[in-house]
Protein backbone atom coordinates (compact mmCIF):
# COMPACT_ATOMS: atom_id res chain seq x y z
CA UNK A 1 0.00 0.00 0.00
CA UNK A 2 2.81 2.05 0.89
CA UNK A 3 3.57 2.12 -2.78
CA UNK A 4 0.84 4.08 -3.48
CA UNK A 5 0.83 1.91 -6.78
CA UNK A 6 -3.06 1.39 -6.47
CA UNK A 7 -3.81 4.73 -6.55
CA UNK A 8 -2.15 5.70 -9.90
CA UNK A 9 -3.99 2.38 -11.15
CA UNK A 10 -7.54 3.68 -9.92
CA UNK A 11 -7.77 0.52 -7.66
CA UNK A 12 -9.83 0.22 -4.07
CA UNK A 13 -8.98 -1.22 -0.96
CA UNK A 14 -10.91 -2.83 1.42
CA UNK A 15 -9.17 -2.98 5.84
CA UNK A 16 -11.59 -5.90 7.20
CA UNK A 17 -10.60 -6.92 10.88
CA UNK A 18 -11.44 -7.00 14.47
CA UNK A 19 -11.16 -3.25 16.26
CA UNK A 20 -7.78 -2.36 17.31
CA UNK A 21 -5.60 -3.90 15.00
CA UNK A 22 -4.56 -0.43 13.14
CA UNK A 23 -6.73 -0.70 10.05
CA UNK A 24 -7.59 3.07 10.92
CA UNK A 25 -4.07 4.06 11.31
CA UNK A 26 -2.94 1.69 8.41
CA UNK A 27 -5.41 4.32 6.29
CA UNK A 28 -4.23 7.52 7.63
CA UNK A 29 -1.15 6.50 7.33
CA UNK A 30 -1.54 5.49 3.40
CA UNK A 31 -3.94 8.92 3.15
CA UNK A 32 -0.96 11.16 4.58
CA UNK A 33 1.54 9.39 2.48
CA UNK A 34 -0.53 10.12 -1.08
CA UNK A 35 -0.89 13.91 0.31
CA UNK A 36 3.22 14.27 1.19
CA UNK A 37 3.45 12.65 -2.90
CA UNK A 38 1.07 15.32 -4.39
CA UNK A 39 -2.83 13.33 -4.28
CA UNK A 40 -5.69 15.00 -3.59
CA UNK A 41 -6.96 13.11 -0.71
CA UNK A 42 -10.52 13.29 0.88
CA UNK A 43 -11.00 11.35 4.44
CA UNK A 44 -14.39 10.77 6.46
CA UNK A 45 -15.47 8.30 8.95
CA UNK A 46 -18.30 6.74 7.42
CA UNK A 47 -20.61 8.19 9.40
CA UNK A 48 -19.72 11.87 8.85
CA UNK A 49 -19.88 11.14 5.04
CA UNK A 50 -23.24 10.22 4.73
CA UNK A 51 -23.65 13.12 7.19
CA UNK A 52 -22.47 15.53 5.26
CA UNK A 53 -23.67 14.33 1.80
CA UNK A 54 -27.37 14.31 3.71
CA UNK A 55 -26.80 18.13 4.51
CA UNK A 56 -25.74 19.30 0.93
CA UNK A 57 -28.81 16.96 -0.55
CA UNK A 58 -30.64 19.26 2.16
CA UNK A 59 -29.34 22.59 0.78
CA UNK A 60 -29.34 21.68 -2.75
CA UNK A 61 -25.31 21.16 -2.65
CA UNK A 62 -24.93 17.41 -3.54
CA UNK A 63 -23.53 18.33 -6.94
CA UNK A 64 -20.73 20.77 -5.32
CA UNK A 65 -20.16 17.98 -2.50
CA UNK A 66 -19.80 14.90 -5.13
CA UNK A 67 -18.01 17.35 -7.33
CA UNK A 68 -15.43 17.60 -4.15
CA UNK A 69 -15.65 13.81 -3.50
CA UNK A 70 -15.11 12.75 -7.30
CA UNK A 71 -11.78 15.36 -7.39
CA UNK A 72 -9.98 12.97 -4.95
CA UNK A 73 -7.58 11.05 -6.35
CA UNK A 74 -8.09 8.84 -2.81
CA UNK A 75 -11.15 8.75 -0.83
CA UNK A 76 -10.47 7.37 2.41
CA UNK A 77 -14.20 6.23 4.20
CA UNK A 78 -12.90 4.84 7.56
CA UNK A 79 -14.89 2.99 9.99
CA UNK A 80 -17.70 1.52 8.09
CA UNK A 81 -20.44 0.44 10.43
CA UNK A 82 -19.13 1.56 13.99
CA UNK A 83 -21.93 3.44 14.26
CA UNK A 84 -25.18 2.88 12.78
CA UNK A 85 -26.28 4.42 9.81
CA UNK A 86 -29.30 6.07 8.30
CA UNK A 87 -31.52 4.09 6.35
CA UNK A 88 -30.50 5.97 2.94
CA UNK A 89 -26.74 4.95 4.04
CA UNK A 90 -26.95 2.03 1.24
CA UNK A 91 -27.89 4.15 -1.85
CA UNK A 92 -25.10 7.20 -0.62
CA UNK A 93 -22.10 4.58 -1.07
CA UNK A 94 -23.25 2.85 -4.03
CA UNK A 95 -23.41 6.57 -5.69
CA UNK A 96 -20.20 7.28 -4.22
CA UNK A 97 -18.50 4.17 -5.04
CA UNK A 98 -20.16 3.79 -8.82
CA UNK A 99 -19.20 7.44 -9.66
CA UNK A 100 -15.12 6.88 -8.80
CA UNK A 101 -15.40 3.02 -10.45
CA UNK A 102 -12.15 3.03 -11.91
CA UNK A 103 -11.60 7.12 -12.05
CA UNK A 104 -10.13 7.16 -8.68
CA UNK A 105 -9.20 5.57 -5.69
CA UNK A 106 -11.20 4.15 -2.48
CA UNK A 107 -9.90 3.02 0.55
CA UNK A 108 -12.46 1.40 3.28
CA UNK A 109 -11.96 0.37 6.61
CA UNK A 110 -14.70 -1.84 8.90
CA UNK A 111 -14.52 -3.73 11.76
CA UNK A 112 -17.86 -6.01 10.28
CA UNK A 113 -17.09 -8.93 8.10
CA UNK A 114 -18.42 -8.69 4.48
CA UNK A 115 -21.19 -11.25 5.69
CA UNK A 116 -22.49 -8.53 7.82
CA UNK A 117 -22.84 -5.66 5.13
CA UNK A 118 -26.01 -6.36 3.45
CA UNK A 119 -27.96 -6.37 6.79
CA UNK A 120 -26.42 -3.46 8.19
CA UNK A 121 -26.93 -1.67 5.15
CA UNK A 122 -30.72 -2.64 5.09
CA UNK A 123 -30.77 -3.65 1.28
CA UNK A 124 -28.88 -6.95 -0.05
CA UNK A 125 -29.45 -6.14 -3.74
CA UNK A 126 -27.02 -2.81 -3.25
CA UNK A 127 -24.11 -5.02 -1.27
CA UNK A 128 -23.14 -7.06 -4.25
CA UNK A 129 -22.59 -4.14 -6.72
CA UNK A 130 -21.00 -2.07 -4.00
CA UNK A 131 -18.32 -4.58 -3.22
CA UNK A 132 -18.37 -5.43 -6.96
CA UNK A 133 -16.94 -1.89 -7.87
CA UNK A 134 -14.88 -1.69 -4.87
CA UNK A 135 -12.76 -5.04 -4.79
CA UNK A 136 -12.72 -5.31 -8.96
CA UNK A 137 -9.25 -4.46 -9.64
CA UNK A 138 -8.78 -4.22 -5.95
CA UNK A 139 -7.06 -5.04 -2.68
CA UNK A 140 -8.59 -7.11 0.56
CA UNK A 141 -6.59 -6.71 3.75
CA UNK A 142 -7.62 -8.67 6.22
CA UNK A 143 -6.22 -7.81 9.41
CA UNK A 144 -6.57 -10.63 12.38
CA UNK A 145 -5.44 -11.08 16.04
CA UNK A 146 -6.19 -9.31 19.47
CA UNK A 147 -6.93 -5.23 19.79
CA UNK A 148 -3.70 -3.71 20.21
CA UNK A 149 -5.56 -1.44 22.37
CA UNK A 150 -6.66 -3.95 24.73
CA UNK A 151 -3.27 -5.31 25.48
CA UNK A 152 -1.65 -2.17 26.10
CA UNK A 153 -4.55 -1.55 28.55
CA UNK A 154 -3.85 -5.29 30.18
CA UNK A 155 0.10 -4.18 30.48
CA UNK A 156 -0.60 -1.19 32.55
CA UNK A 157 -3.36 -2.55 34.85
CA UNK A 158 -0.58 -5.59 35.27
CA UNK A 159 2.16 -2.83 36.10
CA UNK A 160 0.28 -1.29 38.39
CA UNK A 161 -0.44 -4.33 40.08
CA UNK A 162 3.56 -5.01 40.17
CA UNK A 163 3.96 -1.43 41.03
CA UNK A 164 1.80 -1.65 44.05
Amino acid sequence: MATLKFIEAREGALLIGPPGLGKSFIAKAVAQLAVQRGYKVFYREAHVLIEEINQARQFGEIAKYRTQLNSAELLVIDDLFLRRLPPNAADELADVLISRYEKASVMITSNRPIEDWAKLLGDVVIVTPLLDRLMHRGRLLKFEGKSWRLKEAAERVAKRSVDA
